[in-house]
């Protein structure tokens, strides 16, 4: 949020910081106004994929690359089609009632 690099070549950003909100607001009722569509579809899944690569990372304690999660047939359990309303949840508690937890660079992933 201090919109700063520090370091070699130190910079700040010194223009103009509007609210992210009013200006997705804006663009939105731009949009419709004209007809047209908002697609931030790509996007959102771009940063999703950028998060469970974070995650994967921190989990396995290795650095993961783009390509690796995109050719990987890695996914959460379970996946949307085996879902039911009476299944039993992938993930319970142990006998001291916490979950497990990923060990970083013992649990393999991808």
């Amino acid at each position: 949020m201090a919109c700063t690099i520090d370091g070699e070549n130190r910079w700040r950003y010194t223009g103009p910081r509007p609210s992210p909100y009013v200006e997705e607001h804006k663009a939105l009722f731009t949009a419709i106004r004209k007809g047209e569509a908002i697609s931030s579809g790509y996007h959102m899944a771009r940063s999703t994929l950028v998060t469970i690569m974070g995650q994967l990372s921190c989990y396995t304690g290795q650095a993961v690359t783009w390509d690796q999660v995109t050719k990987s047939d890695f996914f959460y359990p379970p996946k949307p089609e085996d879902c039911r309303a009476d299944m039993e949840p992938p993930t319970k508690p142990g006998p001291n009632g916490s979950y497990p937890v990923y060990i970083p660079g013992q649990t393999k992933l991808l």
